[in-house]
């Protein structure tokens, strides 16, 4: 593999690539999980009803990523400026990055789906990327 240089135009377009990637793999899962039909009954507390139905458990998803290299520098700088993604230190160390606007679903698989998309993209520039999730 060639070596990457970063710059921030480069950052930009491998964000918006990996964003695409997620968008169609989180399509792909919500998919799958629609013609499964609902895992879930949301109950009414109060009168023990049936309100409604859940494909999956809600969740969150991110990528844990190294924080270190021009790619990190980069993507934190660019973090303020507006462009759908969010890069900071994260919890257990190294980076978490937040693609935005992949997956505009709750379902915890899809969000999950949406980020393992997003790693395959950034596995190809060199940037090594683990998946994080958490039910909401």
């Amino acid at each position: 593999m060639t070596k990457i240089q970063w710059t921030e135009e480069k950052v930009l377009e491998v964000i918006e690539e990996a964003r695409d990637t997620g968008i169609e793999f989180a399509r792909n899962k919500l998919a799958d999980l629609q013609s499964c039909g609902p895992k879930y009954a949301v109950m009414d507390d109060g009168t023990a009803k049936c309100v409604g139905t859940m494909l999956d458990v809600c969740g969150f998803a991110n990528l844990n990523i190294p924080a270190k290299g021009k790619f990190y520098i980069l993507c934190k700088k660019l973090t303020t400026e507006g462009h759908g993604f969010r890069c900071s230190r994260g919890y257990y160390g190294g980076g978490r990055l937040s693609i935005y606007g992949s997956s505009v679903r709750q379902e915890m698989s899809v969000n999950v789906a949406a980020c393992q998309g997003q790693a395959s993209v950034l596995k190809k520039y060199g940037i090594i990327a683990r998946v994080e999730s958490r039910i909401d």
